[in-house]
């Protein structure tokens, strides 16, 4: 009997060196493939942009048909033109009226087109910044003067004589900071949000658009369509940022970019691989049911992280290589515009305390009232919704397709993340709550999961708080897939 468990023992002994011997031969044959690199396996890619979100290379709503494709969402009249975009409505009028046979409306559209695109409603913005003259949106876009901005120091002059008195550090959004008068009216900031992000607006309005309202809150009007937003020289170190009187909320956001073939429903980034077949068509009912076996035969839903064959390689490089489509510029737009939201929202508390620099309300009593700021700050209003966005966005930024777009996404989710960091305990919640429930589910695998964790740009520690909660949520629903394939324990 001892004899027969020494050889039993020994022939398991010979069979273990043998299959040691063979896995680590194909380990170095891995190791020394040339081919070998990092690309994701096709199905741990998250598909966050349809099929509409991109248009062919070179290709220009205006080319085709420039009147009928090159105005869309232009006024045709100076009663519906916004406030800001009136003067240049109302000029256009006069000019038409005084020649024989000239079409208004048209002129009207394309003249209003052309302070967009030709820059002249951006410059009245930063102009306006500059020399004080804020148009307000309450008396019908009459200027006034504003009230000088509060500074971190008294006077440069003095203090470079020694006589000044550097009162403060960087402003904070929980210092009395002055508010600076609005730079546009609220129709205006409507409207140029509506035809920055608008799927029929022209390249070139889109652009327009979106330097105008940048300019209005505070950022350089670059014309470049790839780059984050940049604050004006001084701000908001030496002077806050202009009030918006109207910001877009996470919910418009969402819903712009939306209108542009993002994926916005972060439940179905799970199975957004499934709804597209490699050539970005969409699957057949009988195809579907084919990948449902397939995964059904696999067993669970966990990612492989080794193993990949050259098809696979392949199939993940026809999507980086893919260069006959470029994005829509609507989605950068929208995008940078959440961003610069985010940003100045830092700056906008939704209450600031009663003092020399803010202009009493009318009636009030007593040094520390308060005055109720308006909804500026959409982060702290909508939480939920902020959350919401911070998925999309994770969603876009794991798509290989969306590579252009990287830079303005970290830009906006660390923004993000920045601005809701000062909210209040309860709203800080919500937010956090809602952000690592979504963030979670962002992939269709558990790889493409956790690189979507990975990704959260948090600055502070109570920005990882986030990342950290999503990896807990992430890790409950991976416990139950472990656990299924452990070995029973031996009686």
């Amino acid at each position: 009997e001892m004899a027969a468990r020494h050889d039993a023992q020994l022939r398991g002994a010979e069979q273990l060196g043998i299959t040691v011997a063979k896995d680590a031969k194909d380990a170095e044959a891995l190791l020394g493939d040339d081919d070998a690199d990092e690309t994701p396996m096709p199905r741990d890619i998250t598909r966050a942009l349809e099929p509409s979100a991109f248009v062919p290379i070179g290709y220009r709503k205006s080319d085709a048909n420039h009147t009928a494709c090159g105005t869309h969402n232009m006024p045709r009249d100076s009663k519906t033109a916004a406030t800001d975009a009136k003067r240049f409505a109302e000029a256009a009028e006069t000019a038409a009226k005084d020649s024989p046979g000239a079409d208004v409306a048209q002129a009207v559209e394309f003249t209003v087109r052309e302070a967009l695109t030709g820059g002249w409603l951006e410059q009245s913005f930063l102009i306006a910044r500059r020399d004080g003259d804020a148009a307000a949106a309450s008396e019908g876009g009459k200027p006034k003067m504003a009230a000088t901005p509060r500074t971190t120091i008294g006077s440069a002059a003095a203090a470079i004589l020694g006589g000044g008195v550097r009162k403060s550090s960087s402003p904070t959004p929980s210092e009395d900071t002055t508010r600076v008068p609005p730079l546009c009216a609220e129709d205006t900031a409507r409207w140029l949000f509506h035809t920055a992000t608008s799927p029929s607006s022209d390249d070139d309005v889109v652009l327009g658009a979106r330097n105008a309202i940048l300019a209005a809150m505070g950022f350089e009007p670059d014309p470049a369509p790839h780059a984050s937003p940049r604050w004006l020289c001084g701000t908001p170190t030496l002077r806050a940022p202009p009030v918006l009187p109207w910001h877009p909320r996470a919910r418009n956001i969402i819903d712009a970019l939306g209108k542009c073939g993002v994926v916005i429903d972060v439940e179905t980034l799970g199975c957004s691989l499934g709804k597209f077949a490699e050539d970005g068509k969409k699957m057949t009912a009988a195809a579907k049911r084919k990948r449902d076996a397939q995964a059904a035969a696999a067993g669970d839903g966990l990612a492989q992280l080794c193993g990949r064959n050259k098809g696979d390689r392949a199939a993940t490089a026809r999507m980086y290589e893919d260069g006959s489509n470029r994005l829509r510029l609507q989605i950068f737009a929208a995008v940078q515009i959440a961003g610069a939201a985010a940003a100045s929202a830092r700056y906008a508390p939704r209450h600031h305390s009663r003092s020399d620099s803010i202009t009493p309300v009318k009636g009030a009593q007593g040094a520390d009232t308060a005055v109720h700021d308006g909804p500026h700050c959409w982060v702290m209003d909508d939480p939920a919704g902020a959350g919401d966005l911070l998925a999309v966005l994770a969603g876009v930024r794991l798509d290989p397709r969306a590579g252009a777009a990287s830079g303005c996404v970290d830009f906006c989710a660390s923004e993000l993340l920045a601005a809701a960091a000062v909210a209040d305990d309860e709203d800080w919640r919500v937010f956090r709550d809602a952000a690592a429930a979504k963030l979670a589910r962002v992939g269709p695998t558990h790889t493409a999961r956790l690189a979507a964790i990975q990704w959260v740009p948090w600055g502070t520690r109570r920005e990882q708080e986030v990342q950290d909660l999503a990896a807990l949520v992430a890790i409950r629903e991976l416990v139950p897939l472990v656990s299924d394939r452990l070995p029973a324990p031996r009686g």
